[in-house]
């Protein structure tokens, strides 16, 4: 958001299409510099000379002192471009309705942006917060520095607390796909039934599991097959059923 300042209205002599020199402030304003604004800050400014007026974003410098401006930040004017002064122009500081938000259900066009010393944008309201910033995409609840859930760019979900009730991920259709469960686990469904379950003793699976690895570093599908094998081959010939079955 640009910087502002009270009562900050001077004229100017310059003239063309670029960079202007600030002269005296007007009856009854003040300079920029007296209005708070400092070397290198950005601000929104209007220029009127006539009838002729130029809405645009440019950098307050000390020496001169200068306002910056160019066509890639000019908002809007009478003539569609950077003014053509002719050295009796006016320059004010002033918000303009893309700087402000709305707060009685208006709509955003645009890029909405919020600029802090650390976060780009921060909600906090006593922790139950909504923050944008260099480490988290985008973050839920707790502290700035120690959210308690974020979406990142390459980490995709962390959760690092989990208060008072489940995080459910559903499809579509409203079906659960993963239940995560304050100090209780997890569950894992298919088709609305719970496949595999973390539970205090250790993981509940539902229906058949395929390895295609190894358990433990042994293959188990190798000696499931080994085992089928000894099965199938196995002979117990008439006497050895016979002494068996005597004892």
């Amino acid at each position: 958001m640009p910087v502002v300042g009270n009562r900050i209205k001077v004229a100017s002599s310059s003239t063309g299409t670029g960079n202007i020199t600030l002269g005296s402030a007007e009856d009854g304003f003040q300079t920029f510099a007296d209005g708070g604004i400092s070397n290198n800050d950005v601000v929104r400014y209007v220029i009127t000379e006539g009838s002729s007026f130029e809405i645009g974003k440019g950098t307050y410098l000390t020496s001169g002192p200068t306002l910056t401006r160019t066509s890639g930040n000019l908002l809007e004017s009478s003539t569609g471009s950077l003014l053509n002064l002719g050295g009796s122009a006016t320059v004010f500081v002033s918000l303009v309705d893309v700087d402000v938000m709305q707060t009685d259900g208006g709509t955003f066009t645009g890029d909405v942006t919020f600029d802090g010393d650390s976060y780009n944008a921060l909600w906090d309201k006593s922790q139950d917060a909504l923050h944008f910033n260099d480490r988290a995409t985008l973050s839920f609840g707790g502290s700035s520095a120690t959210p308690d859930m974020w979406i990142e760019h390459n980490n995709l979900l962390n959760l690092n607390r989990i208060r008072g009730s489940n995080i459910t991920i559903q499809d579509y259709d409203g079906h659960n796909i993963a239940v995560f469960q304050e100090d209780a686990g997890a569950a894992l469904y298919h088709n609305g039934g719970i496949r595999a379950e973390i539970v205090s003793t250790g993981i509940d699976v539902t229906g058949d599991i395929t390895v295609t690895g190894t358990v433990d570093g042994r293959d188990v599908a190798t000696d499931g097959t080994k085992l089928d094998g000894i099965e199938a081959g196995a002979n117990v010939g008439p006497s050895l059923a016979v002494a068996i079955a005597l004892g």
